[in-house]
C-alpha cells in the first residue's frame, strides 16, 4: 500500500497541472452534461419481500384485478360535489386514468372523496410524475367553481416527498458548504485551503449525479437524500485528512514534493481504508430482499468511490499546484497560529492519560444515560405521514381523518380464491361470514364486499340473490361493487376492502391486519389471504431486519480483517468495533427520545411518532458505523505512528491525542454543518437520519474519541491486558 501511495504522490508531482486541467475540463463537461439533460426524479415501485402473504396479494390484485396498490389517487372536494364535469374532465384530459370513483362513505360527511385509477400497465413513476399535472388541471376547475379541494392518495404522497426532497438537498448543500467554509478557515488558517474541501464536496456530488444518470442507476427519496448529504460528508472529511497532513508537513520544514508524499503515504492509508471499511459496513444492505436498501447501497458504493478518487488524486494536485498560497491571506494564518491548539490539545490528552479509571467510567456514564432511551425503542412503517406536513397530499389525508372517512386510500384487502364459481353458495358463504367477523372489530370503519351492498340482508338472502342473478344473466353491480370479483377470465375469486376508523394510527392497522388474518375458513378448497399496503409496508420492515445475524457478523468479521491487516494487531481491531458500536446506541437512544418521547420536538419541528421509521435503525447502523470508523482509523494511524518511533505507550497516546484532535473536532463540525440543516427538513425520515447522525457525531469527536479512547487504552497498558503489535 505504501508503494502504491509513493507512486500515486510522484505521478501527481509530475503531472499536477494536467491533472488538474483535466478536472477542470470533466467538472464543466458533467456539470453541462446534467444541464441539458434533465430527468425528473420519482420512484420506482418497491419490490422484494416475495413469498408473504401480502405480497401474494398483491399480485392477485394486480394479476386478477389490473389495480396496483402503489399508483392511486384521492380527490378531497370540500363540500357535497353533484357536478359530473369534472370526473368527465379528469378522464378526458388523462389517458393514464381507468375511471373516477365516486366513494360513498358509510355515514354522513361534509366532504367528497373521488378515488382515481390509474390503468394497470401504466408505471408507478408515471403515476407519480403526473400528480403535478393533474394538479394543474384541477386548478381550472376549482377557480372556476370556488370549491378547495385536496389531491393525496399513494402516487400523490410520493410526489410532494419526492419534491420536497430535492428542495431540501439543494438547500442542505448551499448551508452546509457555507458553514464548512467557515469552520474550515478556522481549522486551516488560509481561504484557499478552506476552499480545497469545499471544492471537492463539490466535485464528488457533480460527477456523483453524472455517474447515476450516464448508467442509468435507481434512485430513490432516501437514497437521494443520502447521496447528497454523504457524499458532501465523506469528500470534505477526506480532504481535510488530506490538507491537514500535507499543511503539518510544509511547517515541518519539508519541500513541498516531500510534504506531499508524507502526507499521501499517511493521511492516504487513512482515506483508502476508512473507504474500505465504509463500503464494506454499507454493502450489506444488499442482503434484505429490499429494492429501496438494494438502491441505497449502490449509490452509497459510488459516493464513497468518488470521494476517495477525488481526495487522493484532484486534491492533492490541487494543493500540490496552489502550495505557495496555501495560508493566504496572511493575516488569518498569523492569528489562528498564534492560538496554538497542538499545545491546548496535548496538555488535554496529558490530563485523560494521567487519570484514565475517572475518565472512563465517567465518559461511560455520559454515554449510557444517552443511551438509555433505546430500551424502549420502537420500529413503524410512517406510509402517509412521510409526506411533509404542509403538503397537499398529507393536507388532504388528515382532512378525509377529521371527517370521519374510514381509511379508503389505505385499505385492508382481503383476497378470496375458490376452485369454483365466487357465486356458489359456499363462497357466497364464506364471504358473509369473513365481513360478519371483520365487523365486530370496533376500529374498523366499514366494509365493502359482496355482503356488504344491503344491511337488511341474511346469508340466504345474498345466497338466494347471486344464485337468481347469476342463472338469468341480470346480475349488476353498482360502480364500486364491480370491482369486487375478477370477471376478466374465470370469475373465482373475490376481493374484500376494509377500512379503519383512524387513518393515520398505522399501529391500530397492523392490529386489524393480524386479527383479520385470524380468521379461518372452513372449506380448505377457498384460500383466504389478508395484505394491503400497511401489511406490504410490515413485509418491507420485517424482510429489512431478517438478516441481522448476518449483517453483524459481516461487518464485524470484515472489518476486523480490514483493520488487522492495517494494524497488524488482534486487539486494536475489536477494540474499534467496539468504540464504533457505542455511537449507533446512543443515536438509536436519541432518536426515540425525541421522536417517541418529544424531547425537544417544540424546537426541532418534530412530530411524536409511534416509532422510528423501519428503515432508519439499519441504514444508520450501516453509515455511522462506517463514518466512525474514519475517526478511530486517523487516530490509531497517529498512535502507531509514534509508538514506532517512542516505544512509549503513554507518550504514544498523548501525542496521537494531540495530533488528531483538531481534525476530529474539525471534521466533527463540518459533519455537523452537513446533517444538522436536514434536521428542520419537511420530511420525517430525512429528520430522522439527520438526527440520528448529528447526534452520534456529536458523542463520536467529543466523548468517545477524545476521552474514552485515550482512557481506555491507558487502562488497557497499564494492566498488560494487550500489547502494541504494529
Amino acid at each position: 500500500m505504501t508503494k502504491i501511495l509513493e507512486f500515486l504522490a510522484e505521478l501527481i508531482i509530475k503531472n499536477s497541472k494536467k491533472i488538474t486541467f483535466f478536472w477542470l475540463i470533466s467538472l464543466i463537461a458533467s456539470i453541462l452534461f446534467l444541464y441539458l439533460s434533465p430527468v425528473p426524479f420519482f420512484e420506482d415501485e418497491l419490490e422484494g419481500a416475495k413469498n408473504t402473504e401480502a405480497y401474494k396479494v398483491e399480485q392477485i390484485v394486480k394479476n386478477e384485478f389490473k389495480v396496483s396498490q402503489e399508483s392511486s389517487l384521492g380527490l378531497v372536494i370540500e363540500g357535497k360535489d353533484t357536478d359530473e364535469e369534472l370526473k368527465k374532465m379528469l378522464l378526458s384530459s388523462f389517458s393514464e386514468f381507468s375511471d373516477v370513483v365516486d366513494v360513498k362513505g358509510t355515514s354522513k360527511h361534509k366532504n367528497q372523496l373521488y378515488f382515481i385509477r390509474f390503468k394497470p400497465e401504466i408505471p408507478v413513476r408515471t403515476a407519480q410524475s403526473i400528480s403535478g399535472k393533474v394538479r394543474e388541471k384541477i386548478s381550472t376547475w376549482t377557480k372556476k367553481t370556488g370549491i378547495k379541494t385536496y389531491l393525496t392518495g399513494d402516487s400523490a404522497f410520493f410526489y410532494d416527498t419526492t419534491n420536497s426532497s430535492k428542495k431540501d438537498s439543494a438547500k442542505n448543500e448551499i448551508i452546509a458548504m457555507f458553514l464548512s467554509f467557515f469552520i474550515l478557515i478556522r481549522t486551516f488558517g488560509g481561504l484557499l485551503s478552506a476552499f480545497l474541501p469545499i471544492i471537492a464536496g463539490a466535485t464528488t456530488l457533480i460527477y456523483l449525479n453524472t455517474i447515476i444518470r450516464i448508467l442509468g442507476l435507481q434512485n430513490n427519496t432516501v437514497s437521494m437524500i443520502l447521496n447528497s448529504l454523504i457524499g458532501l460528508a465523506l469528500a470534505i472529511d477526506y480532504s481535510l485528512f488530506v490538507i491537514s497532513r500535507f499543511k503539518e508537513e510544509l511547517n515541518n520544514s519539508k519541500n513541498p514534493e516531500e510534504a506531499l508524499k508524507e502526507a499521501l503515504v499517511n493521511s492516504g492509508k487513512t482515506v483508502f481504508f476508512s473507504s474500505l471499511i465504509m463500503i464494506f459496513s454499507v454493502s450489506v444492505l444488499y442482503l434484505p430482499d429490499v429494492s429501496s436498501s438494494k438502491i441505497v447501497v449502490k449509490n452509497i458504493i459510488n459516493i464513497v468511490a468518488v470521494s476517495c478518487l477525488v481526495a487522493l488524486i484532484i486534491l492533492p494536485s490541487l494543493a500540490y499546484w496552489g502550495r505557495n498560497i496555501l495560508d493566504k491571506p496572511k493575516f488569518i494564518s498569523d492569528y489562528i497560529k498564534r492560538n496554538d491548539k497542538y499545545v491546548f490539545w496535548r496538555k488535554f490528552a496529558t490530563h485523560i492519560t494521567d487519570y484514565p479509571k475517572l475518565y472512563f467510567l465517567l465518559s461511560i456514564f455520559i454515554l449510557g444515560i444517552v443511551s438509555y432511551p433505546i430500551l424502549y425503542m420502537k420500529i413503524w412503517e410512517p406510509l402517509q405521514t412521510m409526506a411533509p406536513k404542509n403538503s397537499e397530499s398529507r393536507l388532504g389525508y388528515e382532512t378525509l381523518e377529521k371527517d370521519g372517512w374510514g381509511g379508503e386510500l389505505l385499505p385492508i384487502i382481503i383476497s378470496i380464491k375458490s376452485d369454483e364459481l365466487i357465486f356458489s353458495n359456499k363462497n357466497i358463504s364464506t364471504i358473509y361470514d369473513i365481513t360478519q367477523y371483520i365487523k365486530k372489530n370496533q376500529k374498523v370503519s366499514s366494509i365493502l364486499s359482496l355482503t356488504s351492498i344491503n344491511n337488511d340482508m341474511n346469508k340466504v338472502d345474498y345466497q338466494n340473490f347471486y344464485a337468481t342473478a347469476f342463472s338469468t344473466g341480470s346480475l349488476v353491480f353498482n360502480q364500486q361493487v364491480g370491482y369486487l370479483v375478477n370477471q376478466n377470465s374465470d370469475s373465482k375469486s373475490s376481493i374484500i376492502y376494509v377500512y379503519v376508523k383512524d387513518l393515520m394510527d398505522i399501529t391500530e392497522i397492523h392490529k386489524i391486519v393480524e386479527y383479520c388474518r385470524e380468521y379461518k375458513s372452513t372449506d380448505k378448497n377457498i384460500e383466504v389471504l389478508v395484505g394491503g399496503v400497511v401489511a406490504r409496508a410490515r413485509d418491507f420492515s420485517t424482510e429489512l431486519y431478517r438478516p441481522v445475524k448476518e449483517m453483524l457478523f459481516i461487518v464485524f468479521g470484515g472489518i476486523f480483517i480490514i483493520l488487522f491487516i492495517y494494524m497488524k494487531t488482534p486487539i486494536l481491531p475489536i477494540k474499534a468495533a467496539f468504540m464504533n458500536f457505542l455511537p449507533i446506541i446512543t443515536a438509536f437512544g436519541t432518536l426515540t427520545a425525541v421522536f417517541q418521547f418529544g424531547f425537544f420536538s417544540n424546537v426541532l419541528g418534530t412530530s411524536i411518532n409511534d416509532g422510528i421509521s423501519a428503515m432508519v435503525p439499519v441504514v444508520l447502523f450501516c453509515i455511522l458505523f462506517g463514518l466512525s470508523m474514519d475517526y478511530e482509523v486517523l487516530i490509531l494511524s497517529r498512535i502507531t505512528e509514534n509508538y514506532q518511533k517512542t516505544g512509549n505507550v503513554k507518550e504514544s497516546v498523548i501525542e496521537g491525542i494531540s495530533k488528531s484532535s483538531s481534525v476530529i473536532t474539525g471534521a466533527g463540525l463540518i459533519l455537523l454543518s452537513v446533517f444538522i440543516p436536514g434536521i428542520f427538513s419537511s420530511s420525517a425520515i430525512v429528520q430522522e437520519l439527520c438526527i440520528g447522525i448529528s447526534s452520534a457525531i456529536l458523542i463520536d469527536t467529543t466523548v468517545i474519541r477524545l476521552v474514552l479512547v485515550p482512557s481506555f487504552m491507558m487502562i488497557m497498558g497499564k494492566y498488560n491486558w494487550w500489547k502494541f503489535k504494529f
